[in-house]
């Protein structure tokens, strides 16, 4: 039975006042389901001649050959492997990811991913991994996760994304279902229960424990240890038809769904985000919280902020993300609701131990905001005693809040 889903990214931005709203709406993934429970599609989004002429188009405004540096580059490409090269290269000394040690983050460079990414695919051929496999992967976002992704597509296989916190029953039957021969867990935990996944569950192979120790032989260091001596394996051939992810859904209504996303789909996201937001996708920080097992953050945050050689800040738990945002001091941050809800309801809860008069600027403060933004968002003029009333406002009211959010939101 033929299913229609689309997956749409939006990104919700509440700028407290500090500028002009602008709301983004990145494209959608658009697909159709043709084999198993998953899906793929070719009418929603451009043939392989218009998607070329697409990213042709794009590319116009700047050459992708610019000095590291330049305010924006158009990197061509058609799909992730190709994206993730270019990048790596472009963007060789900047701040790739970044992971949680006490109160400080720890980064790598994107010349120090790239090298990673490396020794993985190395790792990836030795398992048996070639075109067409799947390897599925159950952990939360970490550096490992993105690392094992770029390096399975440059295998021309598809990352099989799962959770740490689902239902085993969940994870044996996405497994078998996607026919994954490598598995990757986060933990020995979860490495306890899908070992018994091999030669028994679907095509199961092998299962590579990102935690556990050097000396164990299922360890993903054991695996860094044994190929470091070893020349890289090839990367794969690619092309923008071919499969790079497949994601199930929840399965709160039946047993999960597998959706085959090809190259194309996600590729023509990041081409039509990246050019809504053109003037400021540069030098960016972002603090990833929004799991990439699911397509939006995998798509409009990693996939994106990756290809832009920006910076991610890797949260450990969504119960970290003020502290990390205090650490860190995110410019930019892919959300949902319920982010913006807990610290529109803090701040409203702090107010209500505020005296009368605080309280009464505070408000006001948020009226004069939204006003000014109206007239800026509908091309009207803000007239001289509005503008001041804000600038006033903004630096005894606003500015303190957006503090709580690091300080150099944009």
């Amino acid at each position: 039975m033929k299913q229609n889903i689309t997956t749409s990214a939006r990104v919700l931005r509440r700028n407290l006042a500090q500028s002009t709203r602008r709301p983004i709406n990145l494209a959608p993934v658009t697909s159709t389901s043709l084999t198993r429970t998953s899906i793929l599609s070719t009418s929603s989004i451009p043939t392989s001649r218009q998607f070329t002429t697409t990213s042709h188009a794009f590319s116009k405004a700047s050459s992708e050959t610019a000095a590291p540096g330049t305010i924006f580059v158009n990197l061509q490409f058609e799909t992730l492997t190709e994206m993730f090269e270019k990048t790596c290269k472009h963007h060789a000394n900047n701040k790739a990811l970044g992971t949680r040690n006490g109160s400080t983050f720890e980064w790598i460079t994107f010349t120090e991913l790239w090298q990673k990414v490396e020794k993985t695919r190395t790792i990836l051929a030795e398992l048996g991994i070639n075109k067409e496999d799947k390897v599925a992967i159950i952990s939360n976002n970490r550096t490992e996760w993105a690392i094992f992704n770029y390096a399975i597509l440059q295998r021309n296989s598809a990352i099989v994304p799962m959770y740490e916190a689902q239902l085993e029953k969940d994870w044996e039957y996405i497994i078998n279902d996607s026919d994954s021969k490598v598995v990757v867990v986060a933990n020995e935990k979860i490495y306890e229960k899908v070992k018994e996944y091999i030669n028994k569950i679907g095509k199961v192979q092998h299962v590579i424990c990102l935690d556990a120790p050097e000396d164990k032989p299922y360890s993903y260091k054991y695996w860094l240890k044994k190929v470091e001596a070893s020349p890289a394996a090839p990367i794969l051939p690619v092309t923008s038809e071919d499969i790079c992810s497949i994601i199930y859904t929840s399965g709160t209504t039946g047993r999960p769904k597998g959706v085959e996303l090809v190259h194309r789909n996600i590729v023509s996201n990041i081409i039509t985000g990246k050019e809504l937001v053109k003037d400021y996708i540069h030098n960016q920080t972002s603090l990833a919280f929004l799991p990439w097992a699911h397509i939006y953050g995998q798509s409009t945050e990693l996939h994106s902020m990756i290809s832009a050689g920006c910076a991610i800040a890797i949260v450990p738990n969504r119960e970290q993300i003020l502290e990390c945002i205090s650490i860190v001091k995110p410019t930019l941050m892919f959300s949902v609701p319920i982010l913006f809800n807990k610290v529109y309801d803090g701040v409203n809860a702090a107010m209500k131990a505020q005296s009368p008069i605080v309280r009464f600027l505070y408000h006001l403060a948020l009226r004069t905001a939204r006003e000014r933004n109206h007239r800026l968002e509908f091309n009207q003029p803000v007239g001289a005693f509005l503008n001041w009333r804000w600038k006033v406002l903004d630096k005894i009211v606003l500015k303190k809040v957006r503090e709580r959010l690091g300080g150099n939101l944009q």
